[in-house]
């Protein structure tokens, strides 16, 4: 059987490992420094990962929205957005 290997075996973290050691952190409550000093981890590397997936999940949107769109008999793409700023009647 083979072992498994963990984060504090291998010299390159994945995003999953990284993801499982800092749901571990959050879980204890403590700081991230004694997390990672009481599992041989360097406290430097999972502040990294932490920033590094957070900056990620900023970028990605919550919900995407369309909005409608419009063709004029000139031939012209409007959206809703655009006629109300060029057509008073909006």
């Amino acid at each position: 059987m083979a072992k498994r290997s963990s984060p504090t075996s291998r010299s390159r973290w994945t995003e999953a490992d990284a993801r499982r050691v800092l749901d571990e952190w959050q879980r204890t409550g403590g700081t991230l420094e004694a997390f990672a000093r009481s599992r041989g981890l360097v406290p430097q590397r999972v502040a990294w990962w932490r920033n590094r997936l957070r900056d990620q999940r900023s970028v990605v949107p919550a919900e995407i929205t369309f909005a409608p769109a419009g063709q004029t008999q000139s031939g012209e793409l409007h959206t809703a957005r655009s006629a109300k700023r060029t057509c008073p009647s909006y």
